[in-house]
């Protein structure tokens, strides 16, 4: 999916308009444009090059270079610019109806993570808690940012398959610290970690409790093709899995 910022739609609207604008006097049509126009109407062909580039605009790249490369060569006449920009116009106008976009509401706009910031700005507001737990374990990163995202995208089973993953990683961190192979049976697992006894140790036995919680109520459903989430209950999940993973990051990693 490409996330770009919708301000870039509206630039190259907005390029279009300023050349149309432009030429809306009343002109000697098959004259060359002055200096001033054709100063405009090239910054603004570049300007609209550039946001096609960007989007992925291909044919009003194809057609916006074609002008602004003929017009390097020799000064357009204002009759030419009238007509290549109504077809530069058509080209937008049948480009936008060939796309599908996608508004994240204002609710779930937090959980989104963009691939487009630098990292440290890329978690949204929402999943800022996770900072810490993706520090202490990098492995779960690309998880905690698919969970956040499919929430943001109004897919809440795929939100819940991500966080059982990151849970796995908890899973494996405890088990490596009390000397327990790990297994992907969570059942077998979370039984031969209670068997060594360390569960006493406060820590040890609040991450268990949220291990046994979490296989009996959503993983072991999660993993079954009949089990669909809801949106409160895939953010319930979020905020358990939110906790459960926060407090090994105080003392574990992975």
């Amino acid at each position: 999916m490409l996330e770009v910022c919708a301000t870039e739609y509206l630039r190259i609207g907005a390029a279009i308009q300023s050349i149309r604008d432009t030429l809306a006097v009343d002109l000697a049509l098959d004259e060359p444009l002055s200096d001033f126009i054709y100063a405009t109407v090239t910054s603004a062909l570049a300007d609209i090059l550039g946001c096609s580039r960007e989007l992925n605009l291909a044919v009003c790249v194809g057609i916006a270079n074609r002008f602004y490369q003929a017009y390097k060569k020799s000064i357009p006449t204002y009759r030419q610019v009238g007509e290549d920009i109504r077809a530069l116009q058509l080209a937008f106008d049948v480009e936008l109806e060939t796309r599908r976009f996608f508004f994240v509401p204002d609710e779930r706009a937090g959980y989104y993570s963009s691939d487009v910031l630098p990292w440290d700005r890329a978690l949204g507001k929402r999943m800022e808690f996770f900072g810490p737990v993706i520090a202490a374990f990098p492995s779960a990163e690309d998880d905690i940012r698919e969970a956040g995202n499919c929430f943001a995208l109004d897919r809440p089973t795929a939100t819940v398959f991500h966080l059982m993953r990151v849970m796995e990683a908890g899973l494996k961190a405890v088990s490596k610290a009390l000397g327990v192979a790990y297994s992907s049976n969570w059942g077998a697992c979370i039984a031969d970690i209670e068997k060594q006894g360390q569960q006493s140790d406060p820590f040890f036995k609040e991450a268990v409790a949220y291990l046994r919680s979490v296989k009996n109520v959503w993983r072991n459903p999660t993993m079954h093709i009949e089990r669909m989430y809801s949106e409160p209950e895939a953010e319930r999940i979020f905020q358990a899995v939110q906790a459960f993973m926060v407090h090994l990051a105080t003392q574990l990693s992975g």
